[in-house]
């Protein structure tokens, strides 16, 4: 019973945990432009991605071709949300399967490829001013950025595009209130040349936004997780000790987003897989300092990881608030 207690602590604060790592995020926007502007052609493809693609990504072979099924085989456009909790890789799935399309050379699939993060309506609104300059889309009068960015995706001009929105977390930000009605989802155009992808680690989000075409995303397998360690491991010779690897996986819950910084701390501080474990192992108090131990690369938002107060803090409100019992753990 203490055993699962602890898994699921550690999942409620990886939970927490990635979505305080983008908390105030500054998104840097790469703009790959064959051609901009509003008087592109329809054959023309514009990608605007801020993440680069992940060398190090392994498996999820079978999510991808689902989320391939259900976004382009309905030629009027679809809306699919992929579903999980946080840290268990929605984000790094829905980059992998955008830099795929922006690979794609059939005339079919001739789509331009735009991230735009769903975190806040203000993370929004900054990464479609930067969009419409680089896109060289022109405002009209007072018209707002993000007017100007569903105008200009609404259009035929605009030619086929996929859309992937990341972090669509809050039903709220999507939608908006009572007291302040409006939301992300209103500035989203739905047209029959649009195929939207929502990372989300909402139930209820993703089915409003993708009624049935829904794809609930769990933690690695055995094989795929392994995969990952190994692949971000300097001493790799490390995989042969099976029982050392499978209880590290263990108390990482076989997490995506866990096993990148287990690895990224064991890389800076020139340690083991048997000392990281033993470190992991302590008291729940430094459980939680290990892991909020920080690291960035440029497969990840540019964000503070490290804030290991306010990280637990967060979490710990969460646990309690969801689970009392796993809460009197800590």
């Amino acid at each position: 019973m203490q055993q699962l207690q602890r898994q699921l602590v550690r999942k409620r604060f990886w939970a927490s945990g990635s979505l305080l790592l983008l908390k105030g995020l500054q998104i840097e926007q790469t703009v790959i432009p064959p051609q901009t502007g509003e008087n592109a052609t329809t054959e023309s493809r514009t990608h605007y991605l801020p993440l680069s693609r992940n060398k190090n990504f392994v498996g999820r072979q079978e999510v991808i071709s689902q989320l391939q099924q259900l976004l382009f085989t309905d030629p009027d456009g679809q809306r699919v949300a992929l579903v999980g909790l946080g840290g268990v890789g929605k984000t790094q799935i829905a980059l992998q399967l955008a830099h795929l399309v922006t690979k794609e050379d059939q005339t079919d699939r001739n789509y331009s490829v735009i991230w735009m993060p769903a975190l806040s309506m203000a993370s929004f609104e900054q990464a479609c001013t930067k969009m419409i300059s680089d896109f060289g889309i022109e405002r009209k009068g007072e018209e707002a950025p993000k007017d100007a960015f569903n105008r200009f995706l609404s259009s035929e001009k605009a030619g086929k595009w996929f859309l992937i929105m990341d972090n669509a977390d809050d039903i709220e930000t999507l939608y908006g209130t009572a007291e302040a009605p409006g939301g992300i989802n209103q500035f989203i155009p739905d047209c029959d040349h649009g195929y939207i992808l929502f990372t989300t680690r909402s139930r209820e989000v993703a089915v409003s936004v993708a009624q049935s075409s829904v794809v609930k995303l769990s933690e690695m397998d055995d094989e795929d997780a392994k995969a990952l360690l190994k692949g971000s491991l300097i001493a790799k010779d490390q995989m042969q000790n099976t029982a050392l690897i499978n209880k590290l996986l263990q108390e990482l819950a076989y997490l995506p987003l866990a096993i990148t910084q287990a690895s990224a701390y064991m890389k800076v501080n020139e340690i083991s897989v048997k000392e990281y474990l033993s470190l992991l192992q302590k008291t729940d108090q430094d459980m939680v300092e290990l892991l909020s131990s920080g690291f960035r690369d440029s497969t990840h938002y540019d964000a503070s990881q490290g804030a290991v107060a306010t990280t637990w803090i967060v979490s710990f409100k969460q646990i309690r608030s969801l689970h009392q019992d796993a809460a009197t753990i800590l």
